[in-house]
């Protein structure tokens, strides 16, 4: 009887081999080529082009905006506070804590 370990290696390396075969394969290799060229083409076009300029304007107008930039900085100022809160320092603590006393349970400490 042959060792199960073998088994597993024989059905691993043919496992290897096959999905060798087919990623060298005419057709794999082929789609792929397709696949690039039909990309390039794609993004080569002056309206994805264009799009893209577009978009871009408009993120850079939306995040220089005032109102943005200062719904932003609010927002900043509330996580500070939320973060600095001590109700959640102490929770963040606690946690810790509990996460030590479960890695220390874990390694037998």
């Amino acid at each position: 009887m042959s060792d199960p370990i073998d088994k597993i290696t024989e059905v691993v390396d043919t496992v290897v081999r096959k999905v060798d075969e087919f990623a060298n394969s005419e057709q794999v290799t082929g789609a792929v080529e397709n696949a690039k060229s039909a990309l390039t083409e794609f993004a080569a076009n002056e309206h994805v082009a264009g799009a893209v300029e577009t978009a871009k304007d408009k993120l850079s107008e939306i995040a220089s905006n005032e109102h943005v930039v200062s719904a932003v900085e609010t927002a900043k100022g509330k996580l500070a506070e939320i973060a600095n809160s001590e109700q959640v320092t102490g929770a963040v603590e606690t946690a810790k804590e509990k996460f030590d006393d479960l890695v220390n349970k874990r390694s037998g400490h």
